[in-house]
């Protein structure tokens, strides 16, 4: 197994050390991380054998781009960007779901799906990230645990936009980078889990920012 399904299951034990908060975020994380760890072992698995994963993750994409956006908004302070972010979540869910609804293989990759989802939750960590660094009092933003969850998720998806962007023509045309950037990629989730963990540490010693 990856190193990254490990640090899901850390990450599914920690979160329900804040199951009690009042938000519905934190209620929801617990079963956001087992669904994670089933969704990214059973890929490994099929990956292990050759077998298509890109129907699975053209539905599990935009589950975490819409989770992920919706508990960074919560942390946000400043209600424009509060409604532009959620206004960003709403509408990426729509066009997902109207775009399944006429895709024609879902066996292929949908890079427009990823893509959009990408740039959706970019707008929402970089509204987090600025606030985070235009405080009246800036505090260091390394004992912030909603700046650890938002770097985590901007590098893997930096790290992967091209390669997701353009894995169907990659994969057609140069399957040997293709392949390379694929290993690239388990890195990069590999440090995004690595910063949730370092988020759930930090909000149970720092408690820096609250929902």
């Amino acid at each position: 197994m990856p190193l990254f399904i490990y640090e899901i299951f850390i990450c599914l034990i920690l979160s329900f050390l804040f199951f009690k908060e009042r938000s519905l975020s934190f209620k929801l994380m617990p079963l956001f991380f087992l669904l994670l760890l089933s969704v990214e072992s059973y890929c490994a698995y099929l990956n292990k054998n050759d077998l298509p994963t890109n129907h699975i993750y053209n539905f599990w994409f935009p589950v975490e781009y819409i989770f992920y956006g919706y508990f960074i908004t919560g942390y946000m302070t400043e209600k424009t960007r509060k409604k532009i972010s959620m206004g960003l979540i709403i509408g990426y869910t729509i066009f997902t779901i109207i775009y399944y609804v006429f895709s024609q293989d879902l066996y292929v990759f949908s890079s427009l799906a990823y893509l959009m989802g990408f740039v959706a939750i970019l707008i929402i960590i970089l509204f987090k990230l600025y606030e985070i660094l235009n405080q009246e009092i800036i505090f260091n933003p390394l004992k912030n645990e909603i700046f650890w969850f938002s770097i985590g998720i901007l590098i893997v998806n930096l790290g992967g936009f091209f390669h997701f962007g353009a894995t169907n023509y990659m994969y057609n045309n140069n399957k040997e980078f293709h392949k390379a950037l694929q290993s690239l990629n388990v890195y990069l989730t590999e440090f995004q889990y690595l910063c949730f963990c370092i988020y759930f540490f930090c909000k149970w010693k720092y408690q820096n920012s609250h929902i």
